[in-house]
């Protein structure tokens, strides 16, 4: 069978014959709205956006004001997935730790991964080597610390080196693969692949790369980015409809569109900010839109279109904070609590401790150090392409707090009670 390139700037079929459902539960709207506010905790972290139509990587603040060219380099010819690199690797991955903190961009059209110093912008030579790349759509480094990238002509999932960029072996491919233009590492360790051409996604042994078979095989409409919620749960953008989905976690059951909104079009890149709140790359609008984490309702235009001459957004990214650190805000009228963790490493395995505060101690998981809590529990969870990590819990009895602890460095935040 004859491959050609995903393309990722135009819908592979016309948005009328896509399909896709209306279902106007919990969705977003493209008109006027009145969102029921689930979390107010502001927005102080900006972000980072990558546009196909200009071929550099924008910055905007947390208001969506425009801070103009982030990183751009003569070779960045419509770029697609960006991350963030880690500052500290462990074994497996060798070699001298990185002086700084890197960005690495996917440049699908030029075939190679762009990497700049994350601190002055510059670029900062050849990311990756040992291979020929033919269609880069995404990247993200992966619990183990390896650079992991999804190539849309080859339909295989790449890995490499985290620390050198040497091609270290194809980790995931099937038959069945056709078409990866984005993937995530679950909280369970497993590795989801979105298939574009089949309108699925795709489970893989995070640890070996096994195909473990379909996980994903109903509700998609030329599925393009993949991002567990805080609630678990597994989302999914549809550049081919204007729906965003939702599956359960564990069966890839469909729960139903989290977003119906009619202003969607061909939507790629999603991520969940630190305010708790779901951020989508609303490619052909040239616009980022904002939809509340918990009833998918429209919180705004964050970015409006073409807001400092983004043409083309792909996908998005939270810059990096600086130091492990968490906060955990409380809803009463959902008796929920927010966990946000930011400055964590860069797709590394996070675990979210709960127990109670007043002196006592819990051992942590494969660190020496234990965390200030007692007879804590752990949630496992995975660190964004910025290291922010988003939780929603249950409001805790009285006197019990969080931390959480980066796995990859053994770091461990301060303990927080809930606001």
């Amino acid at each position: 069978m004859r491959q050609c390139r995903v393309s990722l700037l135009v819908p592979l079929c016309a948005i009328t014959a896509c399909g896709g459902s209306t279902t106007p539960t919990s969705s977003g709207s493209g008109g006027a709205t009145t969102p029921v506010v689930s979390f107010n905790v502001p927005l102080t972290d900006g972000f980072v956006v990558t546009s196909r139509g200009a071929h550099v990587v924008f910055r905007f603040d947390a208001t969506g004001a425009a801070q103009g060219i982030h990183f751009a380099d003569v070779g960045l010819v419509r770029p697609v997935g960006l991350t963030f690199g880690p500052a500290t690797l462990p074994a497996p991955v060798t070699g001298p730790a990185p002086a700084a903190r890197y960005a690495y961009v996917a440049v699908g059209d030029s075939d190679r991964i762009a990497r700049f110093d994350a601190t002055t912008r510059a670029t900062a030579g050849a990311a990756t080597s040992g291979v020929t790349l033919r269609s880069p759509r995404n990247l993200n480094f992966g619990p183990d610390g390896a650079l992991y990238v999804a190539d849309g002509f080859l339909n295989q999932v790449l890995r490499f080196d985290g620390v050198t960029g040497a091609f270290d072996r194809v980790f995931a491919t099937d038959a069945a693969l056709n078409g990866p233009t984005s993937f995530t590492f679950g909280p369970d360790g497993d590795l989801y692949v979105v298939s574009v051409l089949t309108n699925r996604v795709l489970r893989f042994d995070g640890t070996t790369g096994a195909f473990k078979g379909p996980f994903i095989t109903t509700g998609l409409a030329l599925p393009h980015d993949v991002a567990f919620g805080p609630d678990g749960n597994l989302y999914v953008t549809n550049s081919g409809s204007t729906t965003i989905q939702r599956f359960q976690a564990g069966t890839g059951a469909l729960i139903g569109p989290f977003v119906t909104d009619p202003a969607l079009n061909a939507p790629l890149g999603l991520t969940w900010g630190p305010d708790g709140n779901l951020y989508v790359a609303n490619q052909l609008a040239n616009e980022i839109r904002r939809y509340d984490g918990v009833t998918g309702a429209l919180r705004g235009v964050v970015v409006p279109g073409g807001s400092g001459g983004l043409a083309s957004p792909a996908f998005i990214a939270f810059q990096p904070a600086t130091g492990l650190a968490l906060s955990a805000t409380r809803d009463t009228t959902r008796t929920m609590v927010l966990l946000v963790a930011r400055g964590a490493s860069p797709g590394g395995r996070l675990l979210v401790a709960h127990g109670t505060t007043g002196g006592g101690t819990t051992a942590v998981p494969g660190c020496a150090a234990p965390v200030a809590l007692g007879a804590a529990t752990f949630t496992a969870w995975i660190a964004d392409e910025g290291g922010f990590g988003v939780v929603r819990e249950p409001v805790p009895a009285t006197g019990a707090g969080y931390a959480v602890i980066d796995v990859r460095t053994c770091a461990i935040s301060a303990v927080v009670q809930p606001t």
